[in-house]
């Protein structure tokens, strides 16, 4: 069972996290904060439709960065640790 919502800072951690294995630190920072800015998300939690919005624009901005297998392998990984799959 998934859940209803996800705290912003678990999810940008876990992002952050995860990222940082495939683009660095500095960058994995900015995946795991700017969608959340450029898409008004400030809340403290993220309900699911939020959290696969912010998810489709960090693998976006991957494909680019470290190329569709990684970037596809990184949002797997960050639903997973989220419990999300």
């Amino acid at each position: 069972m998934t859940p209803q919502s996800i705290p912003r800072e678990k999810f940008a951690n876990t992002i952050e996290e995860v990222v940082s294995e495939y683009v660095g630190e500095l960058l994995a920072h900015a995946a795991s904060t700017g969608p959340l800015r450029r898409l008004g998300f400030d809340g403290d939690r993220l309900v699911m439709g939020q959290v696969e919005e912010v998810l489709v624009s960090v693998e976006s901005s991957l494909r680019v960065l470290a190329g569709d297998r990684d970037a596809t392998r990184a949002i797997a990984e960050v639903k997973k640790r989220l419990g999300l799959s």
